[in-house]
């Protein structure tokens, strides 16, 4: 079902393939990109609440004011009471002066009116309020100036900070505000909520702002030389912008990832196409090669690359190989043709004789036959020469024809085969068969009592020696005993095709065949023949 929904188009289906790992590649690799980049803007965005947040710190003062120490009395001073003694002792001494003096200006006044009055007690004055001062223009600080400026002091601007000292006497808490949170009141952190912790106690977390918006909030409890009580410190700086870049990021890689990976589909596209230039000039050369306007497909002037070379010149054997086929068919055809042309006529004149000379018209005819047998058996051995899966073993199959020629020969004939069971050649079976039925047989025939077969492994295939110990051949007449149809014995029966048949099989499989004397003191038959591929 796979390659049912693969394309057929090659250069198609690497292209997907590109698009696919492109996809997954890119995609992880920006989501990655995109991660670290959301990191660093967050730890910037971070570190700049921090950073505001210390300035904050280093410019807050907590005063209370001189005329309300005894709403905060500073550690070791007198209580209320003993303070008010003094004060009013003076007033009981001015008004025994002045009563002296009343009393010196006007005689024999009663002593009675020389003790002054006392005077009603004063009541006391409201307690004044500890302020909180942030100093922010006055300092140097870049971000205590942008605090002083138009970002904290827009309402509602997004950008607040927020200064929360103890309550007064009144219970109410003293806080210090930038303008931009108007009337409202900075947001507290949850207690559940565990944001980053920085390394001074700051907590930095997420609180919804007084508009609704999402702020960035660092918040720090300090503590001052001044105060009775510690400090909430406090900066909130909204999320927009920073949402908006990060979303901004995010589409700028996501389109430079996008466009990247459609570049590098392209460009396996081309590689493809490109790649595949070559097997389109070999295709065109086929076809030539095909319409007969070339011999081969290997050309000189333009050699195919490195890849394809192997190919072309395996296509190139083959086609020698059918040019070499059809080359041996068409000379079967006229050597048959040639040797068909006697026998015929002399059959054809046998039998137009008054009478008709029968024996010799039996003897054509077995002629004729003998022919036909041995060029189809070539024809078959041209056909199958060279395949692939032609394979048998020599040893098996020299066992099989010396069991049927010991049933023939038993009376006079010692037939011995020996050899490597193992060796293996590349000839079908029966045309090995062939080969080694004639030339056992004409060793049984030949022979005066002994017949040895031996088998074994050569360089690159396989030997086969048949030898006997009959009368053998003279050194000058092995070429004339493989010559088709000759008989060197007109007395012996047969044809005289058996040894011609052997040396044109083993030329077919590109083996060879030859003749010589045997140590037995007959005919020696050698016979090479081509080991099995792989």
């Amino acid at each position: 079902m796979t390659h049912r929904l693969l394309p057929r188009s090659l250069t198609l289906r690497l292209a997907l393939l590109a698009a696919v790992w492109s996809a997954l590649g890119l995609g992880a690799a920006g989501w990655f990109a995109s991660s670290i980049a959301v990191r660093q803007m967050q730890a910037a965005f971070d570190l700049r609440l921090s950073s505001t947040l210390d300035d904050l710190a280093g410019a807050v003062s907590y005063e209370v004011p001189a005329g309300d120490r005894r709403a905060h009395p500073p550690a070791g001073a007198p209580s209320q009471g003993a303070a008010a003694a003094p004060g009013m002792a003076g007033s009981e001494g001015a008004g025994s002066e002045g009563a002296g003096s009343e009393g010196a200006g006007s005689e024999g006044a009663a002593p009675e009116r020389a003790a002054p009055e006392r005077a009603a007690p004063e009541r006391a004055a409201p307690l004044a309020r500890p302020t909180l001062r942030v100093q922010l223009a006055r300092r140097r600080s870049g971000t205590l100036r942008a605090m002083a400026g138009a970002e904290f002091q827009q309402p509602l601007s997004g950008n607040y900070w927020q200064v929360t000292g103890p309550p007064d006497a009144d219970g109410q808490a003293v806080t210090e505000r930038s303008r931009s949170l108007w009337d409202a009141d900075m947001p507290r952190l949850p207690a559940a909520d565990r944001p980053l912790t920085a390394a001074d106690g700051a907590r930095i977390g997420e609180a919804r702002g007084p508009r609704g918006e999402q702020l960035r909030l660092i918040e720090r409890v300090v503590e001052l030389p001044d105060a009775p009580d510690r400090l909430l410190l406090q900066v909130a700086m909204s999320r927009g912008a920073m949402d908006a870049e990060i979303r901004r990021l995010r589409w700028l890689l996501a389109l430079g990832f996008g466009v990247l990976g459609l570049g590098l589909v392209a460009a396996v596209a081309a590689q493809v196409v490109l790649g595949l230039r070559p097997l389109r000039r070999v295709r065109d050369r086929l076809a030539a090669l095909r319409a007969g306007r070339r011999e081969r497909l290997a050309d000189a002037g333009a050699p195919p690359p490195t890849e394809l070379a192997p190919l072309v010149a395996e296509i190139d054997a083959l086609v020698e190989g059918n040019r070499a086929t059809v080359e041996r068919a068409r000379a079967h055809l006229g050597n048959l043709a040639h040797a068909l042309k006697t026998p015929l006529a002399v059959l054809r004149v046998a039998l137009e004789a008054a009478p008709p000379d029968l024996p010799e018209a039996r003897a054509q005819a077995a002629a004729l036959d003998s022919l036909l047998q041995h060029h189809l058996a070539r024809a078959r051995a041209a056909a199958l020469s060279g395949a692939a899966a032609a394979d048998a073993a020599p040893l098996a199959v020299a066992g099989e024809i010396a069991a049927a020629l010991r049933r023939l020969y038993a009376d006079r004939i010692d037939l011995t085969v020996a050899g490597d069971a193992e060796t293996r050649v590349a000839v079908e079976r029966q045309d090995l068969a062939e080969m080694l039925g004639n030339l056992m047989e004409n060793a049984c025939k030949w022979a005066r009592g002994r017949v040895a077969v031996r088998v074994s492994a050569a360089a690159g295939g396989a030997v086969v020696l048949v030898e006997d110990d009959g009368p053998g051949l003279a050194p000058g007449r092995h070429a004339e005993a493989l010559a088709r149809g000759v008989r060197l014995d007109e007395a012996a029966p047969g044809t005289g095709l058996g040894l011609a048949i052997v040396a044109d099989l083993a030329g077919l499989y590109g083996g060879r065949f030859a003749l010589g004397r045997a140590p037995l003191g007959g005919l020696s038959a050698r016979l090479e023949l081509p080991g099995r591929r792989g």
